[in-house]
């Protein structure tokens, strides 16, 4: 049987990737010809103050100890991103025609799109072998992580997979 823990995280990381996901498909028409970036925050800006907004649960998600991240720098990565969201962009209607609304969504769609698919196939692929009654140890679970790390961030899985020192020097010397 999955843990409770477990079966929550796939359902917030579900959430979050259909979310983002149907962020990024807002924004694409606003490339198509003639080319205007100009209506992204009416496009999509609701949607993403709500995914973001939500977010805060990444920072209690830590603060718990349900992800291995740190709680400080989740919550500035939170912080930052919503006070820019509703203390700015929100507050000021002649921002939300601004090209750079239009890069900063888009530069926030693509980057969480790939990490929450990433956890979500990782949450399935790990609860399909605990229903299926396979023994699945903590080493499996690496594995799978690494696995799917490298499939959906090339990057972050090479890193992963040909730097190990690097990896733990980085995640002994975190906050």
């Amino acid at each position: 049987m999955a843990r409770p823990s477990r079966l929550y995280l796939l359902a917030y990381n579900s959430v979050q990737a259909i979310g983002w996901s149907l962020a990024l498909l807002r924004l694409l028409p606003c490339l198509a010809p003639p080319v205007s970036v100009r209506p992204a925050y009416a496009a999509a800006g609701d949607l993403i103050c709500f995914l973001q907004t939500c977010a805060v649960l990444e920072t209690v998600h830590a603060a718990v100890g349900l992800v291995p991240t740190s709680p400080f720098l989740a919550f500035l990565q939170w912080g930052g991103r919503t006070h820019f969201i509703l203390a700015l962009l929100r507050q000021i209607p002649e921002v939300q025609g601004s090209p750079s609304v239009f890069i900063t969504f888009m530069a926030w769609s693509i980057s969480e799109v790939w990490p929450q698919n990433h956890l979500l196939l990782s949450h399935l692929f790990i609860s399909f072998l605990i229903l299926t009654k396979t023994p699945v140890t903590t080493t499996m679970e690496n594995d799978i992580d690494l696995l799917l790390s490298y499939v959906c961030d090339p990057l972050d899985g090479y890193v992963k997979m040909h730097c190990p020192d690097i990896m733990s020097y980085c995640s002994e010397s975190m906050f």
